[in-house]
């Protein structure tokens, strides 16, 4: 086998409107493809129609098995009846922000879970959107030093309803 190709693999979920999806539950899963050396894979699934899922897409994500492995792809659908796939239009699709942080004892920003009364001298910050609802995803992750390969450290993320 050779390492330098990437493996591709396939996954179709069910679509809960315009925007990629940001996790999934393996029930929503409708059809997959594990990621193999072949230059092609294919999977056959049976759907139900646009008019029966309440306009809602299915949304079809290609994949390397490894990230940062860069290759062309193409993705044909063939069915009994005419099909349309496209890309999610970025303009509909999920925006994010980003903002960087620091625990730090020195600085007295290192207070701990809620589980202490010293949670208050952790960093916080304020969320903002001009929208009436939205649904949102909250990723919290720390850094690691690279000469750091296990960390035992745990984290944690608490929203407050201001």
């Amino acid at each position: 086998m050779d390492s330098t190709v990437a493996k591709i693999g396939l996954l179709i979920l069910e679509g809960n409107g315009v925007r990629r999806p940001l996790s999934f539950e393996d029930s929503e899963i409708v059809g997959s493809v594990d990621h193999d050396n072949s230059n092609k894979v294919a999977v056959k699934i049976n759907v139900s129609g646009i008019k029966e899922r309440s306009a809602r897409p299915y949304c079809v994500i290609p994949s390397t098995l490894y990230p940062n492995q860069d290759s062309d792809f193409t993705i044909e659908v063939i069915g009994n009846k005419k099909t349309t796939i496209k890309p999610i239009d970025q303009e509909l699709d999920y925006k994010s922000s980003r903002v960087e942080g620091l625990w730090d004892m020195r600085l007295n920003t290192a207070g701990g879970s809620t589980y202490h009364p010293t949670w208050r001298n952790n960093p916080q910050y304020l969320l903002n959107f001009t929208e009436k609802s939205l649904e949102i995803l909250f990723v919290l992750s720390k850094r690691l030093p690279p000469c750091i390969l296990n960390d035992s450290m745990e984290i944690g993320l608490v929203i407050f309803k201001g």
